[in-house]
């Protein structure tokens, strides 16, 4: 439990770098948001800050993985959002997946926060874009990731199972991607 508490997600969502807060604009992503090698090779994580939180693994599993999320930001063209500049972020990814053509644009968000029918629709205006304009790249939307109440290391402490060096999460499902 400890450990969880001082979990530093700063660190690994990078943060101000690759995952703008507030009042941070597209300027400000860092350089290494982008992969070192060709961008059609890459895998582009594309999202809100549950998306910077899975491109923390997924780089550990490849270096072909670009990072461009920002807090409060789903990739949701003209979405209310509380991030500032979020459209103007959501442009600057979009321009940037039009001009570079990665091999896997991945869309992912806190989907159950935007569930009004103009998100949905502009949602899909989006995909049928991707679609139209970057049909090389394979586009994957990530469903719902687990939402723990309470946490899930409470949840785990409540009911008597503990952790240790032998328990591992196996990423099947990357060479799918």
């Amino acid at each position: 439990m400890a450990a969880y508490a001082d979990y530093d997600y700063r660190k690994v969502q990078r943060s101000f770098r690759c995952q703008l807060m507030q009042q941070q604009r597209p300027a400000d992503f860092a350089p290494e948001c982008l992969p070192a090698g060709p961008a059609t090779e890459a895998v582009l994580v594309w999202g809100d800050s549950n998306a910077a939180a899975l491109a923390y693994g997924l780089r550990l599993q490849s270096a072909a993985v670009a990072q461009l999320t920002a807090a409060s930001c789903p990739p949701i063209p003209g979405v209310q959002s509380a991030k500032a500049y979020c459209e103007e972020i959501n442009t600057h990814i979009l321009g940037w997946v039009q001009q570079h053509r990665p091999r896997v644009v991945l869309l992912h968000a806190a989907w159950r926060q935007y569930r009004e029918p103009s998100d949905l629709t502009r949602f899909g205006d989006l995909l049928a874009e991707l679609q139209r304009t970057v049909p090389t790249s394979k586009v994957v939307v990530l469903g719902a990731v687990p939402h723990w109440e309470p946490t899930l290391p409470q949840f785990l402490l409540r009911a008597g199972i503990q952790l240790d060096g032998t328990a591992a999460a196996h990423p099947q499902a990357w060479e799918e991607l």
